[in-house]
């Protein structure tokens, strides 16, 4: 029987905070509540991250409990969402399902209607 040694450790440590490079958005009820190209990926586990979204881009009626003293400072102004808060979930057009994908862990090319350049 193989020990923890024997397989390959995770690349992205705890805490790492970095941009996500899509478009986020979530849908309730059919509206969409959120919608960032500014979104963070925060690693508060080693397998993969969870998506920050600045409060500027999520709607008024959206926002529960938001934490005013972030843990680190990159966090500020930033609040996370309960994956399933929310009836659906997109990077770019693409429904992502269960939680955010590990942008380390393999590489999707996804379908955009968001022009990249003007």
């Amino acid at each position: 029987m193989g020990t923890v040694e024997d397989y390959p450790q995770m690349i992205t440590p705890t805490g790492h905070v970095e941009p996500v490079p899509r478009r986020v958005r979530a849908v309730l009820d059919g509206a969409v509540v959120l919608d960032t190209t500014r979104a963070l990926y925060v690693w508060e586990w080693p397998n993969y991250p969870q998506y920050y979204i600045p409060l500027a881009d999520v709607r008024p009626e959206a926002l529960a409990h938001v934490t005013t003293e972030p843990s680190c400072e990159r966090l500020a102004g930033t609040a996370r969402f309960d994956w399933a808060a929310f009836d659906a979930w997109y990077e770019e057009d693409e429904e992502v399902f269960v939680h955010p994908r590990n942008p380390y862990a393999r590489v999707d090319a996804l379908r955009s209607e968001t022009p990249f350049f003007s």
